[in-house]
């Protein structure tokens, strides 16, 4: 797997690459996306089942995945908090609607991306950062709580917001 990013990038450069790829995405779905991943990539996910899915293969089989519970999937960055190491976390609102039911569901989650060092500057790691709690709402389709204590993500979200 590609190296991340050193120390040298400014972090307004990589939050636009972020965005760019969120953008992608909701605009133009995920073939526009895997443009902004790189070929090797890792996309951990802890459901449907936790896992790590490998190259762009792997990102569209996630997908194919999520879509037998889940349509019209849309991310909205709130928040981008550089960490370094080209790593940047997004906190995000999901949307989407129930393939059973067609209801609209919203969730606050985060998505932390590693991009990669030098000329190539596609994400090298996408995970979805969340808890068992959250797992278990998210395979569920319901939206998540955000009053409810004891969780990491939650403890992130509200440093963000």
């Amino acid at each position: 797997m590609p190296s991340a990013v050193p120390e040298t990038r400014p972090h307004t450069e990589l939050i636009e690459l972020v965005r760019a790829g969120y953008e992608a995405y909701n605009e133009h779905g995920l073939e526009a996306l895997l443009h902004r991943l790189h070929p090797a990539v890792e996309w951990r996910s802890p459901f449907p089942e936790n896992e790590v899915f490998r190259g762009h293969d792997g990102v569209r089989e996630w997908f194919r995945r999520i879509e037998h519970v889940y349509f019209e999937v849309h991310f909205e960055p709130l928040r981008m908090l550089p960490e370094g190491r080209g790593r940047i976390t997004v906190l995000h609102r999901a949307r989407a609607r129930l393939r059973a039911t067609g209801a609209a569901i919203e969730a606050l989650m985060a998505h932390r991306w590693t991009l990669g060092a030098g000329p190539d500057k596609r994400a090298v790691v996408l995970e979805l950062v969340a808890d068992g709690e959250q797992v278990a709402w998210c395979s569920r389709g319901y939206p998540l709580s955000a009053s409810a204590s004891g969780s990491s993500l939650r403890e992130a979200i509200s440093s963000f917001v």
